[in-house]
């Protein structure tokens, strides 16, 4: 059983500058009550099939419920009449509930087959679900009321296939998976049609997002006291399934581009999921990556032993950006680590030198209004740990 209650006082200030000095233009000011109740059930069972195959059922219950409650704060520098304000009464008055409600039921089952003690293959389906809420920064206006949109639950089915093995007297591990899923009523940013016929890109269930790739790892120990290690994720994401209001956008933007149309591309392109071209951009955050690393510990006494090691990561080309706007595509980047560990066995204490994105790369890592973040330069550190 979970319940949770949370109360947020906050107001959208602007400063305009002006020649007799700066001016302070307050857009809304208003207090948000939200409180989520929920209650689950779950239950899982193994059945020994054989002395080699096991099967997983399981299933959860899940039934929640939230709420939202807008009270405007008295503030005389907020022009929009009391009817444009965010109140409960207002987004009632636009015909958006205040109350969600969800019951869902998400099943798990699963095959584990072991080959040999050392050999094992695995099969999984399973489902997933993220909680709705609603759009909760809208600021007074003629449209205010009505973009406090809500958007229902995302869903997903998730399939997985591989294998973990060991070989060569455990010298060598290797781990294969395949996975493949599919999230309905995916929750991401894309264009809303105001009342005005003004368009506001929120967040909402406008498609479902499909993805599938392959993981393999690899731990090898070929000599004594030496460790290689390297992972592999490649994946190909796509969005499906897509509410027709992305396919008008698209066209709007697509009318603007060929027209040479300012602010028809100003409105359209380049927002939501519709690219700067117009084409629906590529899921964020999906890159293949590689990487790859060692260490090596010498024996310096029968007490003491020093390891340094290092790391390479490799991250193909990705966006950042759900519009996949320029500055948020990352190009294929590589960058390194490394650390040097000196260890007192019999006393119990570690001294470590480490050094992270020691290459120093520049990788951008989010974008915010356009506005880029970075990956941390060059660090190094230095750790003393001591077990009592």
């Amino acid at each position: 059983y979970f319940e949770e209650d949370n109360r947020t006082d906050f107001a959208d200030v602007f400063t305009i500058v002006l020649p007799t000095g700066p001016l302070p233009l307050v857009l809304e000011d208003r207090v948000l009550d939200n409180t989520s109740e929920a209650w689950a059930v779950y239950t899982q069972w193994d059945w020994k099939v054989t002395d080699r195959l096991t099967a997983t059922l399981g299933a959860r219950y899940t039934d929640e419920t939230e709420e939202i409650e807008y009270t405007p704060n008295a503030n005389p520098r907020i022009t929009a009449p009391a009817s444009q304000r965010i109140s409960t009464a207002n987004i009632q008055a636009a015909g958006i509930p205040t109350e969600q409600s969800a019951s869902i039921v998400t099943p798990r089952a699963a095959l584990k087959f072991q080959f040999t003690e050392d050999l094992m293959a695995f099969a999984s389906a399973t489902r997933g679900f993220k909680s709705g809420g609603w759009n909760a920064r809208a600021t007074a206006g003629p449209n205010g009321p009505a973009q406090i949109q809500p958007f229902s639950e995302e869903k997903v089915w998730s399939y997985e296939v591989g294998f973990r093995s060991e070989w060569f007297d455990r010298r060598l591990r290797a781990n294969l998976t395949g996975f493949y899923f599919e999230a309905e009523d995916f929750q991401l940013p894309s264009a809303f049609v105001n009342p005005n016929g003004s368009i506001t890109f929120i967040t909402q269930n406008f498609a479902a997002l499909e993805n599938q790739g392959v993981e393999l790892e690899l731990v090898a120990a070929p000599i004594d006291n030496l460790n290689l290690f390297a992972t592999i994720g490649i994946q190909d994401p796509e969005f499906k399934d897509l509410d027709p209001s992305i396919a008008a956008q698209q066209q709007r933007c697509r009318a603007g581009l060929a027209a040479g149309n300012a602010a028809l591309i100003a409105a359209n392109c380049g927002l939501g999921i519709i690219d700067p071209a117009g084409e629906i951009a590529e899921p964020v955050r999906a890159p293949d990556t590689y990487v790859v690393g060692a260490n090596y510990t010498f024996q310096l006494t029968p007490t003491l032993a020093l390891t340094p090691s290092f790391t390479i990561k490799n991250t193909s080309d990705h966006s950042i950006g759900t519009s996949g706007t320029p500055i948020s595509l990352v190009e294929s980047n590589t960058r390194w680590d490394a650390g040097l560990l000196l260890e007192g066995i019999d006393q119990g204490w570690t001294l470590a030198l480490n050094c992270t994105n020691c290459s120093d790369t520049n990788v951008r890592t989010s974008v915010l209004a356009e506005l880029p973040y970075y990956l941390d330069p060059r660090m190094w550190s230095v750790t003393f740990r001591m077990r009592f």
